[in-house]
């Protein structure tokens, strides 16, 4: 006993010192409290809730317990954000310590100690607490649920199947793909006790009861949890996918008032998820009549499956390169870039990841689950796992953050590796020399795997995600009076040419305008990014800086030639009427 609370005691302190360096590291930096993408939309959610008005937020479009956890937190505090990233780096740490526990209880006290470390310290992990995304609830949720189940499954304890039946529950509201591993989980207790699993079945069900009442009743939509799940399987399989980077639908040129429908949806609260706008626009349009959530998420799941129909060959293709980005060593951004962060702000998380990877763990863990196969039967059930949610991930889309769960149970089967080259390899005179061939294969088959990504070229949605995540940080940068570093992270994303340039030549020609205090750069700018694509933002902010520099002729040309592309904008009609009079 004195031995597992030491080593719950090194992980505990390496777990923690880390977040406490990253967090030291962090609130140093211009991205402290700078929040983009699906954290933004997470914000909004949680405000919405504090501010009593849940029955906007209805049906669900992305599972709510996250928001509740942020809302419960923000009003615990008094309104302040650090509490949440606080709360994460403790969830965190109580996901190391959960690892070395079920390493103690389906392993061995060697695999416990190794993969607790190689948790607490793994990089990418205090890089998404800091942040207001799910990432840190979920995978905690998840590993205390096998957790329970583990221990329901080899005890006669009811209270550890229904723990195991709530906590798989909550994790279900906070990401559904965890309900395809409750049939596999149910099966498992089954075949150990009819009872138990009845108990955890009743318990999994009841949890979701109140969210599945609330669409119904609230919402006036039967939806089990959320109806995120139509397009996001579009998102992910569609013609133009790439498998990694969940992109919006192009719209029809039918849809003349897109930016107008858009800023009337942006009114209500969540649904600023440019996914949900279009996938509710572009239905919509489609069918030429109102839908409901839950019949717009079926409309995009017959879309899917009807272009699967169509060209089989193009989604077994889709479903290969997802395959090897899913062990590969690339980490795909989602919103945000991790090892682009690692190398500009993270010095200790870019040190880690040098040594210690996906792909070093992926490495270890292939022969690490073929050698707990055979010696560690009690670990079958996290092998099951790792498969259903790999499998879900394959359905969907791969990326870094929604890859982070597995990297746990991973770390336990690649623990399993580490000891069996520490310990069964010295001892030359007992070793098997199959079991030893077949173990070097697998490593060896698994090393390549990890770098199978290379034969792809990135694609066009990669490239468009590390071109916005720059522009992000160079909003956080000229927030800061950061303006040279800035300005280089703009010039790095027009570099990459994607289709989102007008938004970094805008980018610059405000700092041109408002920092630089340089006009002429920022006209120059400004008439770069309408070049590209004119945007209201854009003309408003040329015609402005036009008028300040006395030069209302080029200011009515300018006018002239775009203001008819939006005719509905008052600002701009209000900026013609003062240029006519001028």
């Amino acid at each position: 006993m004195t031995q597992k609370y030491n080593h719950a005691l090194i992980i505990l302190i390496l777990a923690a010192g880390l977040r406490l360096l990253h967090n030291l590291v962090l609130s140093d930096s211009s991205l402290f409290m700078h929040h983009t993408g699906d954290a933004l939309t997470h914000l909004k959610w949680s405000e919405a809730i504090l501010s009593g008005r849940l029955d906007t937020l209805l049906p669900f479009f992305r599972a709510p317990l996250y928001g509740f956890f942020m809302s419960a937190l923000l009003m615990m505090s008094g309104g302040y954000e650090w509490i949440i990233s606080f709360s994460q780096y403790l969830l965190g740490i109580g996901t190391a310590l959960l690892v070395y526990e079920l390493g103690r209880k389906c392993f061995s006290k060697r695999v416990a100690l190794t993969s607790g470390i190689l948790t607490a310290v793994y990089p990418l992990f205090p890089f998404f607490e800091s942040q207001l995304l799910l990432t840190s609830l979920f995978t905690f949720l998840c590993l205390l649920s096998l957790t329970f189940l583990e221990r329901s499954m080899f005890n006669a304890r009811y209270r550890h199947a229904a723990m195991a039946g709530l906590i798989m529950g909550l994790a279900s509201l906070t990401r559904p793909n965890i309900l395809l591993f409750f049939p596999v989980a149910f099966l498992c207790l089954f075949l150990k006790g009819r009872s138990k699993s009845i108990v955890f079945g009743l318990v999994f069900v009841a949890t979701l009861l109140p969210c599945f009442l609330a669409n119904t009743l609230g919402g006036f939509d039967p939806v089990l949890i959320s109806t995120q799940g139509g397009i996001n399987l579009w998102a992910g399989n569609h013609a133009g996918a790439d498998g990694l980077i969940p992109t919006t639908p192009e719209v029809p040129p039918s849809i003349t008032d897109l930016d107008k429908r858009i800023h009337e949806l942006r009114d209500t609260p969540w649904k600023v998820d440019n996914l949900w706008q279009f996938s509710h626009i572009l239905a919509e349009n489609d069918l030429g009549t109102p839908l409901s959530d839950g019949d717009v998420s079926q409309y995009w799941i017959r879309k899917t499956i009807r272009e699967i129909k169509e060209d089989p060959i193009r989604i077994s293709y889709l479903l290969l390169r997802k395959a090897i980005y899913l062990v590969g060593i690339a980490e795909p951004p989602n919103n945000n870039d991790p090892i682009l962060a690692f190398r500009e702000y993270f010095p200790h998380l870019w040190a880690l990841h040098s040594i210690f990877n996906f792909g070093f763990i992926f490495s270890l863990c292939l022969p690490g689950i073929w050698l707990a196969w055979r010696n560690y039967p009690h670990s079958r059930i996290l092998v099951f796992y790792l498969l259903i949610l790999s499998a879900v991930l394959l359905i969907f889309f791969v990326n870094a953050r929604f890859r982070a769960p597995l990297i746990p149970i991973m770390i336990l089967f690649a623990s399993v590796s580490l000891e069996y080259l520490m310990v069964a390899i010295p001892v030359s005179s007992g070793i098997d020399k199959k079991v030893s061939a077949l173990f070097f294969t697998l490593l060896i088959s698994a090393l390549i795997m990890t770098h199978l990504h290379m034969i792809y070229p990135i694609s066009w949605q990669w490239k468009a995600q590390q071109a916005l995540y720059l522009n992000s940080l160079a909003k956080a940068e000229t927030r800061h009076g950061n303006i040279k570093r800035a300005k280089q992270f703009l010039y790095q994303a027009i570099a990459l040419h994607t289709e989102e340039q007008f938004i970094f030549y805008h980018s610059l020609g405000r700092i041109a305008a408002f920092q630089d205090h340089k006009p002429r750069h920022a006209i120059h700018h400004y008439k770069m990014s309408l070049s590209m694509k004119p945007h209201p933002v854009a003309l408003k902010d040329l015609i402005r800086i036009l008028i300040r520099e006395g030069e209302q002729d080029d200011a009515r040309n300018v006018m002239n030639l775009l203001q008819p592309l939006f005719p509905t904008d008052p600002e701009l009609s209000s900026l013609k009427k003062h240029l006519l009079n001028s």
